[in-house]
Parts: structure tokens; sequence; C-alpha cells
């Protein structure tokens, strides 16, 4: 009954760095109306240590927490590529994945002192001073953080052979969002359509192996209600 299982080396937990330009804007894009949103985007891993580059959904979450100052204003944010921000729950049902040899990759990992909101930094282990990314002069999120860790994975894969596996509706339940979506499937997709409250979303069945991606649709994409008005469990 895991939400997301990805089937590689046991020692694997956490996603590879993916360019991610913007990616904040996106994550963090309101931080004063105590909502928990879920966005699920398309990206390609592209890592300096070698030239492979595959397509992958990757989740994005967009919250804003309850203990923050109700004067905190938004965030315009400039970032470095080829990393992903990825929250620290879903950061334990998730798994590396990767062509062989690529070395070694930095996690960062961003304790909040709410700790549903905690969340991950994944990168290449050559990018210098990502823990100052974050807490920029212009928004610093500094505060929210407590004891920061980096630590360094080794990403090396005999083989890549991924199979893709959700239980939404417990995670949705887990976070008290369940209006959204009623069924298992096999993968799904979020996409922005404009406004934050409609969404469409699309089942897969994801297939990757070391010759690339291959991405079957499962279903017909169907409307969902977006989570702007879903308050996270206490």
């Amino acid at each position: 009954n895991g939400m997301l299982s990805f089937f590689s080396a046991p020692s694997m937990n956490f996603i590879m760095g993916v360019d991610t330009q913007h990616w904040i804007d996106q994550w963090l894009y309101k931080l004063t109306n105590h909502t928990l949103e879920h966005l699920i985007r398309e990206r390609d891993i592209t890592l300096s240590t070698n030239q492979a580059s595959v397509n992958v959904l990757m989740l994005n979450t967009t919250w804003s927490t309850p203990f923050l100052p109700e004067d905190t204003v938004e965030g315009n944010f400039t970032v470095e590529k080829n990393y992903i921000v990825v929250p620290a729950y879903f950061m334990r049902r998730l798994g590396f994945f990767q062509t062989k040899d690529l070395g070694f990759a930095k996690v960062v990992r961003f304790p909040l002192k709410n700790p549903r909101f905690s969340f991950y930094i994944v990168t290449s282990a050559d990018m210098p001073k990502l823990e100052h990314t974050i807490a920029r002069e212009d928004f610093d999120l500094s505060s929210l953080f407590d004891n920061m860790t980096t630590s360094y994975v080794d990403l090396s894969l005999p083989r890549l052979n991924i199979t893709v596996s959700v239980d939404l509706q417990d995670d949705l339940d887990y976070m008290n969002c369940s209006s959204i979506y009623r069924g298992n499937a096999q993968f799904f997709r979020m996409t922005d359509v404009g406004v934050w409250v409609g969404k469409t979303i699309t089942v897969y069945s994801i297939t990757v192996d070391e010759s690339g991606l291959v991405v079957m649709s499962a279903s017909s994409a169907i409307t969902g209600y977006g989570m702007n008005d879903a308050e996270p469990t206490p």
C-alpha cells in the first residue's frame, strides 16, 4: 500500500536532481493561505556527471504554513538548475533512478519546525553553497529550518528498471484532501490549467529502462478539484 514504489537498489532513498529552474517559485507559490496543494511536473533529468536525459513525472508540492507570520509576502526565487525540491513525507516513499556511473549527489535536508512541511533538496554534488540558495535576501526562510544537514549518496546503478504504483487515496486521506480523487491508479499527473482550483488529472503507466523512458496513458484525463480549500491535518 505504498503510494509510490520505485524498484531500485535498497539504499537509494532520494530523488535524483533534475532541471528545476523556477521550481521554488511554483513550489512556494503562496505561503499565507494555510493550504496544501500538489502538482506533478514533467522534468528532464540532467546531471552534469553524464549526458543521459529522460523525462519523468516528479512531485511538486505547494503549501502555506500556519506558523508563518500573517504579513509574510510571496517571494520570487532565482535558483540554480539541476536540483529538485521534495517534501520529506514523500521522500520516504521514493527511490533514486538514473543510468549507471553517475557518481554522487548532494542531499540537503531542510527539516521545518513543523515536521509535516520538512523537505529535501537533491542536486549534483558539485553545486556549491546550496544551503544558502533557499534563504535568499528577498525571501528569508532560514528561521523555519532546524538542524540543517547535508549528506552524499552514491547514485551508481547497474541497471535502470523502474515501475511505479500509487495509492492516491491513502495519500489524500493522510493530507485531508480526499475530495480531489477517489480510487487507485498506477500513477497520476495534475497539470495547472490556469487557475489553482481546477486540475486535470491523467493516469499513467510508466516503464523506464536503460534505453529510455516509456510513458503510456492508462486512462482518459479527468477534471478534479484543486486543494485550495483543503487544510492540512494538524
